[in-house]
């Protein structure tokens, strides 16, 4: 499924106008301020052409969709700009063709993320979270879990209501329960307390942060191989098949279920921390700020008060 295409992903009606003037606000305000660098991880394609007095960076954090490709072809023919860009994954640096970005991976909270005691662990079957949504195949998870014998938990908040009654609905119940959508601190101590993991992505996810959650609570994960998810899940800490396979999945949730836990945890330490990305942003930084940057910004403050008018 085309990230365009994706129900979680369209813009409410109406705000499109709004949305350019508060860009142009912020913007204006970035061209006459005395900023170091500016980390641009906003998917509107205004920021990505702008002229300013300061480095930029831009974030990929989505897979492309025409107006900001358009934007980022316009960023590389004004050669002057300087600028960079970063992607989450390797997996969705290479959908953008055309750019060269640097692939700094997402990083989570270990200290928001972390396996209950062990003393306070009751196994408790698998666990399934994120949106529910079709691009997320929650239907399939229940379908393999079923077939591994595993009770299920799952957790979200229901965005797709259709899908929800005609894919989910009548599926729930006996050894499958919805939790609804949950903190942070319960869906802790469901992954603590659960055998295994569930990712089921049916579209090519440009990270997958519930995985990488899942790990730092030390659970290990079985699901679909699409997107950036196998640069998360190794085979020391997952399983990982072809997308709608049910029947392979239910044998990877078995499998899966048997690995050491606190592989897991190390896992997640060693390679998913906010702190690790948080370093590689400020190198990036660094390189950017030593670059020469033109002086644009009088110019823009001009011309974006010009086509205000």
């Amino acid at each position: 499924m085309a990230g365009s295409s994706r129900i979680d992903n369209a813009m409410v009606p109406g705000r499109a106008e709004d949305e350019i003037d508060g860009y142009r606000r912020v913007l204006e305000a970035i061209a006459t301020s005395d900023f170091d660098v500016v980390h641009n991880a906003s998917l509107h394609p205004l920021p990505v052409t702008q002229r300013l007095n300061v480095p930029v960076l831009h974030a990929l954090h989505t897979p492309p969709f025409p107006e900001l490709l358009d934007a980022h072809e316009e960023r590389l023919r004004l050669e002057d700009i300087p600028s960079t860009v970063s992607a989450v994954s390797a997996t969705l640096a290479a959908q953008w063709t055309l750019i060269e970005a640097t692939v700094i991976r997402n990083g989570i909270d270990l200290r928001a993320w972390s396996p209950l005691p062990v003393a306070e662990k009751h196994r408790t079957g698998a666990v399934w979270a994120g949106r529910i949504v079709p691009e997320k195949g929650l239907h399939l998870a229940i379908e393999a879990a079923n077939a591994a014998g595993m009770e299920l938990t799952i957790a979200g908040p229901v965005m797709d209501r259709r899908y929800f009654s005609d894919m989910v609905e009548h599926r729930l119940g006996g050894t499958v329960r919805w939790a609804g959508h949950l903190p942070t601190s319960k869906l802790k101590v469901i992954y603590s307390c659960a055998e295994v993991g569930l990712v089921t992505p049916m579209w090519d996810e440009p990270f997958g942060l519930v995985a990488a959650e899942m790990l730092a609570c030390g659970l290990p994960v079985a699901g679909f191989d699409r997107g950036a998810i196998a640069s998360i899940v190794s085979t020391d800490v997952g399983r990982l098949v072809k997308t709608e396979d049910t029947n392979a999945l239910a044998a990877a949730i078995v499998e899966a279920s048997l690995l050491d836990c606190r592989r897991c945890r190390h896992h997640a330490t060693r390679h998913l921390s906010v702190d690790a990305m948080a370093q590689r942003y400020v190198d990036l930084y660094r390189r950017l700020m030593a670059a020469p940057t033109p002086d644009h910004a009088s110019r823009w403050v001009a011309e974006s008060r010009v086509d205000a008018e």
